[in-house]
């Protein structure tokens, strides 16, 4: 998938108009949680940059990156469960949970740190 196709599945999500599906793995592997912190502005964002290529000149593109692992992702479970956000479910040998993308933006957890 290029890069563009992937940013515009991105802005799909991010929009509301999408939904996560996690085949065999839990919240602690979910990237998608990065894109909430993203739209949610947190406050431990640290200012990155990176080079690309537009246009055949070359562009410096700032963003911000939250710096952290996402072990405490995990927490994402039980108030997605509790908010009917989140449906689970066995496919194949394996778990799946399907993040609901109509509520609250996704990562935002009332009362929890990240």
């Amino acid at each position: 998938m290029r890069r563009s196709e992937v940013a515009a599945q991105l802005r799909t999500l991010a929009v509301g108009a999408g939904g996560v599906v996690l085949l065999g793995v839990g919240h602690e592997a979910d990237t998608s949680l990065h894109l909430a912190e993203l739209i949610a502005k947190v406050p431990y964002g640290i200012p990155r940059h990176c080079t690309v290529m537009r246009h055949g000149w070359r562009v410096r593109v700032d963003y911000v990156e939250s710096d952290h692992c996402c072990q405490r992702f995990a927490l994402a479970d039980d108030w997605l469960r509790a908010t009917g956000l989140q449906a689970e479910g066995p496919v194949g040998q394996g778990t799946s949970r399907y993040q609901k993308r109509n509520g609250p933006e996704p990562g935002i957890i009332p009362g929890e740190r990240i």
